[in-house]
């Protein structure tokens, strides 16, 4: 595989790298140039402490990706959400890739602020060179050379858990089992920890490893999530290490923890979030489908506009019966108030009208 330039970013600005053709495999030579975060990611960051999340504001710590220029990810034969490998000659970190159309061919961008806090790695900082300025000692933090290879990681899991079971505030609960869930990211070989949803914010775990989780690992997520108790459904099968319970109460589905197998993972978090009714859900909730069944209610799927609640599905199905931007925009509204979304919603655009694998 050629080599791909990365970058990291610090003082409140995310940077990304242009390279010039014609540079060698072994050598890159990298220009860079700043970008204002909110031109790069729509997602906001949250400051993890004592402090409330802001009920009135969408939150969602996403999972660090790799964002790579649509040619890149057709000539590697990857998908959004393939677990890649970047190398450079410092190290190397484990994360997804995800399609955006605004990077160049033959680069790479890693958001900002995420660290061990969210990964079972520290991120952009275990790429970056050791080197720094004599004089004002500050470190190349800006830009390194790396490789981008496919991995392998077959054992996964996933558990999302939402804190309105209770009558304490669930933004605070919330993040009592982030930071109950932050000591045992690095056990594994890659895992991300995030927020997700607006009044009632959902604790989301992914997990990818080379062995079989082990039980006690199990224990110690499912402790931090107050899934313990007997009240959770629950599957195993030993013999193919997978393990999954999910947590109902009053009719909604309030958390779930798959181990060993998670097809359903994505839609059931939708489930989850929004806080689809789950009378026609139980039989199917421990089924290996990637897709929910059509007698079960309608998620709508990540919220891309905070402004105006206009979620990933209802975008998707608008570009699917071809509208543009300025189409989506007079008939959903998305992308009509900040407008710090409309980067995402060219992206799924751009995703959405292009084959994932193009000859």
């Amino acid at each position: 595989d050629r080599k791909v330039g990365g970058r990291s970013a610090g003082d409140h600005v995310a940077r990304i790298l242009f390279m010039p053709r014609g540079v060698g495999d072994d050598e890159l030579s990298l220009v860079g140039r700043e970008i204002a975060i909110r031109d790069i990611d729509r997602d906001a960051l949250l400051a993890l402490g004592a402090q409330a999340v802001d009920k009135q504001r969408e939150i969602e710590v996403v999972a660090l990706r790799s964002r790579l220029a649509t040619v890149d990810m057709q000539r590697r034969k990857f998908v959004d959400g393939d677990l890649v490998e970047l190398k450079s000659r410092r190290g190397k970190i484990i994360v997804r890739v995800q399609t955006d159309a605004q990077m160049r061919l033959g680069q790479t961008f890693l958001p900002m602020h995420f660290g061990q806090a969210h990964m079972s790695n520290s991120c952009a900082n275990e790429l970056m060179p050791a080197s720094f300025d004599p004089i004002s000692k500050q470190p190349e933090l800006k830009h390194a050379a790396v490789q981008v290879a496919a991995i392998s990681l077959p054992y996964q899991a996933i558990a999302i858990r939402l804190g309105c079971d209770s009558d304490n505030n669930p933004h605070e609960i919330a993040l009592q089992r982030l930071g109950a869930l932050q000591s045992l990211l690095q056990q594994f070989d890659y895992a991300s920890l995030s927020l997700a949803g607006r009044d009632d914010p959902a604790v989301v775990l992914r997990i990818a490893n080379k062995h079989p989780i082990n039980a006690a690992a199990m224990l110690a997520i499912d402790t931090a999530l107050s899934m313990t108790d007997d009240n959770c459904l629950q599957f195993s099968d030993a013999r193919r290490h997978i393990d999954k319970k999910a947590l109902l109460q009053d009719g909604k589905l309030l958390g779930i923890r798959f181990c060993g197998e998670v097809a359903a993972g994505k839609w059931l978090r939708d489930i989850v979030i929004d806080g689809v009714d789950t009378a026609n859900l139980r039989r199917w909730l421990f089924a290996p489908v990637t897709a929910p069944p059509a007698n079960v209610g309608h998620a709508k799927g990540k919220t891309i506009c905070s402004c105006n609640g206009v979620g990933e599905a209802a975008i998707i199905n608008g570009v699917a019966s071809g509208m543009d931007l300025a189409a989506l925009q007079k008939n959903l509204n998305c992308g009509t108030g900040c407008g710090s979304c409309v980067p995402e919603i060219k992206r799924i655009i751009e995703i959405t009208r292009t084959p994932q694998h193009a000859a």
